[in-house]
């Protein structure tokens, strides 16, 4: 086999094209044998790879829709013949993920899709506009239409453009927005990166209204106000807060935001939870905080001790290990497979010995034992979305600096048996 076909046949983190082809095959024939768990992951991946006609010839023709999916995501959805197109789009599975692949969908398509009767399938065609070139008077009547989808559509499609500000502060239809997750990654999304001072005055429009109208607004709100510059007079009102989801919130959102050590004093000396919380993560990566104080909350209760940690990861400080693993950990993914990996020894290393399984930032992924359908890789049985080949280096961003087993983090146990009793 040529050089150039075995790298398109293994490329990175997907399936290859050969697994893909075998899947759908015993499924067609098999289809009792082949979960739709499987099916819908080999789907996903054949769209990372091109297809010759003779294949998607007898895709499209297929009584099998997995495969009639996998040559939809490679044709692009007009070509669907009427009574299949009907199949799919009266599904929560099918419909959902062929417009999140979808390359193309015609306008009024999504303009019927929008209003569809299930969320899963109205949501997805509103995430699907995002980054899409969507004509402005489409995205004005979205904005002016009573429907939530719509309405999201509307601001999926404002990301890294200029926002809608027809949404008045007072009005019910921010909060409706935030208050469903597919709505909050866009609001999140758009205001994250808004480089204007109108968008901090909108945000703090929101959250002093956002107390008796919506709770999820408020924890939000915070997170948005973490990724912009400045905020810090609404990060202090979310301190401020009766929730305290959005204290905590707003706590973490002082992570290199640019305040005074004498208010840093100020909170680390509180008897005020909260504020000594914020204090560790206002004190990150900070040299003219004593460390002596980050060191003396390492055993305070709950978020300031978490605090802490963030704060001594972020300065410099010798990583916390639960446990010092002598040599490989194991996971355990789907279809049994087990991954065999390396904790590099700067890596943080949280979980409870009693439990058997930990999580680290870091790993790097050395040997592969089993196979899916023939592929060594190695996919997450939690968002089988997650996959590894060995020689791969992981880096969790996200990862959660708290004693927590089941937190942020790249799971794994100390040996192979216990790894073969817990999947994840």
């Amino acid at each position: 086999m040529k050089m150039e076909e075995m790298d398109r046949l293994l490329t990175k983190n997907h399936l290859r094209l050969e697994t893909i082809k075998d899947i759908l095959t015993v499924g067609q024939y098999c289809p009792g044998a082949i979960c739709d768990e499987v099916a819908k992951i080999a789907v996903e991946d054949s769209a990372q790879h091109e297809i010759n006609q003779r294949t998607l010839a007898k895709w499209k023709n297929s009584h099998y829709i997995w495969q009639n999916i996998a040559y939809v995501l490679q044709a692009g959805i007009e070509e669907l013949e009427t009574g299949i197109f009907c199949e799919m789009f009266d599904s929560k599975i099918y419909a959902p993920l062929i417009i999140e692949n979808a390359k193309d969908l015609p306008l009024n398509l999504i303009d019927e899709l929008l209003m569809h009767r299930d969320s899963k399938i109205s949501l997805a065609a509103a995430k699907w506009c995002e980054g899409k070139n969507i004509p402005e008077e489409k995205i004005e009547e979205w904005r002016n239409l009573d429907c939530l989808a719509a309405r999201i559509a509307a601001i999926f499609t404002t990301i890294g453009k200029e926002l809608p500000a027809d949404h008045p502060a007072d009005s019910e239809w921010p909060f409706r927005i935030m208050s469903d997750p597919v709505g909050a990654e866009a609001v999140y999304k758009s205001f994250k990166n808004y480089p204007y001072g109108w968008g901090n005055y909108m945000l703090d429009e929101w959250y002093d209204y956002s107390h008796d109208t919506c709770k999820k607004a408020g924890p939000l709100l915070m997170r948005i106000a973490s990724a912009r510059r400045g905020n810090v007079a609404l990060i202090k009102k979310g301190l401020g807060s009766y929730d305290w989801n959005t204290q905590l919130e707003a706590a973490k959102a002082l992570s290199g935001k640019k305040l005074s050590l004498n208010t840093i004093t100020k909170y680390h000396c509180s008897d005020k939870f909260t504020l000594r919380t914020a204090a560790m993560y206002a004190a990150a990566g900070r040299e003219d905080v004593p460390r002596r104080w980050i060191e003396e909350s390492f055993t305070a209760p709950g978020a300031i001790a978490i605090g802490a940690r963030y704060a001594a990861h972020a300065s410099g400080f010798p990583p916390y290990r639960a446990i010092e693993p002598t040599g490989e950990v194991f996971k355990q993914c789907l279809n049994g497979v087990i991954i065999v990996a390396e904790i590099p020894k700067d890596a943080e290393i949280r979980g409870k010995k009693y439990e058997g399984r930990f999580r680290s930032d870091k790993a790097k992924i050395v040997d592969i034992i089993g196979d899916f359908y023939g592929d060594d890789i190695g996919i997450s049985a939690y968002d089988k979305k997650t996959k590894y080949r060995i020689g791969d280096v992981i880096a969790v961003p996200d990862f959660n600096y708290s004693t927590e087993t089941h937190a942020a983090g790249f799971h794994f146990c100390l040996t192979r048996k216990e790894a073969e009793n817990n999947k994840w």
